[in-house]
């Protein structure tokens, strides 16, 4: 029930409060609370005069005896407490009871990262100056919360004076949420936690794949939520099927949990929501079809536990991934992976040392240059790369890409000409060779024909930190993006003589991109700094 009236609570708050600190509680020479309030109406909050200086306004905060009394306020813009020289939060407190010693503890929620709390004590009913120096490695918080009795069975009941609560700075730079999302991106992927904690880790599937995860609090209505860079829009009733993963990692076997997506802030219309439920902890690929009539929307919620009173089974943790945008296929195959051809493939040979999980390799011809790129599969730390060339030997140093990704170009090569090389990946510990690759300057590897020596693409800005633009001399019927190791990320048929490709969801690497024209197709590659 908490929860329920505090969402009726804040929807009563004047927007007319400055609710960014520092706060003195008086804005403009008159009395304010800033946004702050109880988490429950038995949660009084109002301001008082200090007794110790009748000319100053404070905060009085009186308990309602239960466990885990506090008040709290959302920020017009995130606190960034990123910044481990500037993230030491300072107030004043005082009990108005002498009777000894209570605990209490600032919280921040809402955030970039996974909440954050830090406890202090006020002794007797003396003003007691408050420094609470958060951990480096944090992110930007929506929202502070301050409990006048911290720890479970705490239930004292009184009343404190707060004041002057400052430190950090607000930010207006937030996460650029937009579908779709496979959470590779730490910050942008990255969801808020509603009554929850919230981050980006590692699947236990598969430690190549970054996911979601969302531990609930065990109360009613414990949720994620995120705020999309771009409206999704559900207009098109042929168009407006979500799809995502999801799975528990706390769930006992058969044990069925039911959930929540709900789409807020309409452009028209009201929020719209459909439910799904997991079973024990398998990963399960969920279809949500909305109906008719819909409009854009510009937030997200996934509910862990949906419905009042459902949160005695949810008190766990939740996995979620690969949320696509609106009518994307999630069944769609991926096709055949970019294996072992004279220009690029995956392999664990050795010519020196030797290899766990092998490496990538491609080879590309651009006029006479020939661009040489390996990338090292084995988990190694300090990795540099160098290129091998078999007669005469030479070594020639190589640009690190990104992900124990390599690169170099040589020029001057004679189309048709074959040349042989490796690549050394050289780290702490010891060094291991690639076997010798020979390639023919100027194959394509993909064309069985001479049809496309009438189709040129030309590729810009590449390497691209955000969107890759496709030129062609004929009309492009499609573009299909593999990552490294052949699997598909992205398709787009844009039947035009031009294309972006968007690769905000993409990591740093090395792509390869298959363009389709009407008179043949080339693979070329793509860099993403």
């Amino acid at each position: 029930m908490k929860k329920i009236t505090f969402l009726f609570i804040l929807l009563t708050v004047s927007l007319g409060y400055a609710q960014e600190l520092p706060f003195t509680f008086t804005d403009g020479g008159v009395p304010t609370l800033h946004g702050i309030i109880g988490d429950v109406p038995e949660v009084i909050v109002t301001n008082a005069l200090d007794p110790d200086d009748g000319t100053n306004d404070v905060l009085s905060v009186t308990g309602s005896g239960n466990d885990w009394d506090n008040i709290q306020v959302l920020f017009t813009n995130n606190l960034d407490l990123s910044d481990d020289s500037n993230n030491t939060i300072t107030f004043r407190i005082k009990n108005i009871a002498n009777d000894g010693v209570h605990t209490h503890a600032l919280k921040f929620e809402n955030g970039t990262g996974p909440n954050t709390e830090l406890v202090f004590t006020t002794e007797d009913d003396q003003w007691k100056n408050i420094s609470l120096d958060f951990p480096a490695g944090l992110g930007s918080f929506g929202k502070m919360v301050i409990f006048t009795d911290f720890g479970s069975g705490n239930t004292a009941v009184g009343t404190y004076l707060i004041d002057d609560i400052a430190g950090a700075s607000h930010t207006t730079i937030l996460p650029e949420f937009n579908l779709p999302v496979n959470f590779s991106d730490d910050f942008n992927d990255l969801m808020i936690g509603g009554d929850t904690t919230v981050s980006i880790v590692v699947d236990p599937d598969d430690a190549t794949n970054n996911v979601l995860q969302v531990i609930g609090s065990g109360g009613d209505w414990d949720n994620a939520q995120a705020t999309f860079a771009t409206p999704i829009d559900l207009s098109d009733d042929a168009n407006n099927t979500m799809r995502f993963r999801v799975r528990s990692t706390t769930a006992a076997p058969g044990e069925v949990n039911d959930h929540l997506f709900k789409l807020e802030e309409p452009t028209s219309g009201g929020d719209v929501q459909l439910e799904f439920s997991t079973t024990g902890t398998d990963w399960h690929d969920i279809e949500l079809n909305f109906g008719s009539g819909l409009s854009s929307y510009g937030k997200l919620v996934l509910f862990v536990d949906s419905g009042l009173g459902n949160s005695a089974a949810v008190v766990g943790t939740y996995l979620f991934d690969d949320i696509l945008a609106p009518g994307a296929d999630a069944d769609e195959p991926d096709p055949e992976p970019i294996v072992n051809t004279d220009c690029a493939g995956q392999t664990d040979e050795a010519l020196q040392g030797e290899f766990t999980e092998g490496y990538n390799y491609s080879f590309v011809t651009t006029g006479t240059d020939v661009e040489f790129t390996f990338q090292m599969l084995d988990n190694k730390a300090g990795v540099v790369a160098y290129l091998w060339r078999q007669a005469p030997f030479a070594e020639f140093p190589m640009t690190s890409l990104g992900d124990k990704t390599f690169s170099t170009t040589l020029s001057d090569f004679t189309v048709g000409e074959e040349v042989t090389y490796a690549c050394k990946f050289a780290y702490a510990g010891g060094q291991s060779v690639t076997k010798y690759f020979t390639y023919e300057v100027g194959d394509d590897c993909t064309l069985g024909t001479a049809d496309f020596e009438a189709t040129t693409f030309k590729v810009f800005p590449n390497p691209t930190r955000n969107n890759w633009n496709i030129e062609g001399n004929t009309t492009i019927s499609s573009i299909t993006v593999y990552d490294i190791l052949g699997k598909q990320v992205s398709v787009l048929k844009p039947n035009a003589t031009a294309a972006t490709i968007d690769s905000s969801s993409l990591k740093s690497g090395v792509y390869f991109a298959r363009v389709e024209g009407l008179n043949g197709s080339k693979s070329v590659k793509l860099i993403k700094e």
